[in-house]
C-alpha cells in the first residue's frame, strides 16, 4: 500500500516562542513537515521557493499583516488552505475580512447538523449543499468539516473549503482531523484554567478569610503564602518568612521539627491529610499550642506541588 507523504505546513508566526510550540505540536501531532517564517518577507521567500500542503498565518506581523499574504496566496490558482490566527484584539478584524468575500455554513445547515451528529465531513460541495448562488459566485469546490467536542460533546464545528480542489488528498484529512484535534484540547485547557481560576479565587477568600492562620509550601518546603491570622499569631511580617525553609525558619519548636517533617513527606508522598499538634514560637518567643491540619495541594494533572495546612490555636 502506497503511504501518504508527510503534510508540509508553513507556520508563519512573529513570536518565537509560539512558533516554537505550533511547530513541535504539528511534529509531534501528525509527523508534518513543518517551516517557520517570522514575517511577511520570509513568509513571501518560503511561498516562492517551497509548496505546502497548509499555511497557518499570523495575523500581526512586524512588516505588514497576514491579510496581505492571505490575498497574495489567494491571487494563485490550486493555493493551499489558509488557517488565519489571530490574537486577542484582532479577531473582529480577521472576521470582518473574511466575511467580505467568503460564504458561511449556519449552525442549523445540513452540514453543521452532519458534523453536530459527530461525524467529520468531506465532500465535494455539490454533492451534499445544494449550490445557491453565494456558493456559486465563491466559488467553493470542496468542503470538509469535522466535529470539535469536549467532554464528549460536540460544541462546534472544524470547517475547511477549497476554490480550487475537488477532492482532499489523505494526508490532509489527517492534518485537519489533526488541527481540530488541538483545537479540542485548547478549548479543554481553556475550560479547565478557568474552572481552576474560579476555584483558587473561592478558594482564596475562604482561606484569607476563614478565621485560623493558615500556610502554604512547596515541594522544597519553602514557604509560598500565610493567610492574615498566621501573620498575627506569629508575629512576623510576610516577609520575614516567604520564600525560606518552613522548617528552618524558627517558627516551630525543635523537638516538633523532626514529626512535622515526617508528615509533609507523608503528604507529599501521596497520603491525603494528616493532622498533629505543634507548639509555634512567636517571635517574641512565646510559645503558641496549635492543632494542624495539612493536606497536599495539586495541579491541574493531579501533581502535587506542595502543602497547606490550617490551624487552631489551643488554649489552655
Amino acid at each position: 500500500m502506497q503511504t501518504q507523504p508527510d503534510p508540509r505546513i508553513l507556520v508563519v508566526e512573529d513570536d518565537e516562542a509560539t512558533g516554537t510550540v505550533i511547530c513541535k505540536l504539528l511534529f509531534l501531532k501528525l509527523s508534518a513537515d513543518v517551516t517557520l517564517a517570522s514575517d511577511c518577507t520570509q513568509a513571501r521567500e518560503k511561498l516562492a521557493s517551497m509548496t505546502f500542503d497548509l499555511v497557518t498565518l499570523d495575523y500581526q506581523l512586524p512588516d505588514g499583516d497576514g491579510l496581505q499574504i492571505l490575498g497574495e496566496i489567494a491571487s494563485h490558482e490550486n493555493h493551499p488552505p489558509v488557517l488565519m490566527v489571530t490574537g486577542h484584539g484582532y479577531e473582529q478584524t480577521a472576521v470582518d475580512a473574511f466575511t467580505e468575500s467568503t460564504a458561511h455554513l449556519g449552525r442549523w445547515s445540513l452540514s453543521a447538523e452532519h458534523v453536530f451528529e459527530g461525524e467529520p465531513l468531506f465532500m465535494p460541495h455539490q454533492e451534499y449543499l445544494p449550490l445557491d448562488e453565494v456558493r456559486r459566485m465563491e466559488g467553493l469546490h470542496f468542503l470538509a468539516g469535522v466535529p470539535l467536542r469536549y467532554g464528549g460533546e460536540v460544541f462546534g464545528n472544524f470547517n475547511v473549503a477549497s476554490h480550487s480542489l475537488d477532492d482532499i488528498p489523505e494526508n490532509m484529512k489527517r492534518v485537519i482531523e489533526g488541527l481540530a484535534g488541538l483545537v479540542d484540547q485548547t478549548v479543554g485547557r481553556a475550560r479547565l484554567m478557568a474552572a481552576l481560576q474560579a476555584s483558587e479565587k473561592r478558594y482564596g477568600l475562604l482561606y484569607e478569610n476563614i478565621g485560623q492562620p493558615g500556610y502554604t509550601f512547596d515541594t522544597n518546603m519553602i514557604m509560598t503564602d500565610l493567610n492574615r491570622k498566621a501573620i498575627e499569631m506569629l508575629g512576623y511580617a510576610s516577609e520575614e518568612l516567604l520564600g525560606k525553609n518552613v522548617f528552618e525558619v524558627g517558627i516551630l519548636r525543635p523537638e516538633n521539627v523532626e514529626t512535622a517533617v515526617g508528615n509533609a513527606g507523608l503528604l507529599l508522598s501521596g497520603q491525603k491529610v494528616v493532622s498533629n499538634r505543634y507548639s509555634f514560637i512567636r517571635k517574641d518567643g512565646q510559645l503558641l499550642p496549635v492543632n494542624v491540619t495539612s493536606t497536599a495541594l495539586r495541579d491541574e494533572n493531579g501533581e502535587i506541588v506542595g502543602v497547606t495546612s490550617v490551624g487552631i490555636e489551643i488554649t489552655e
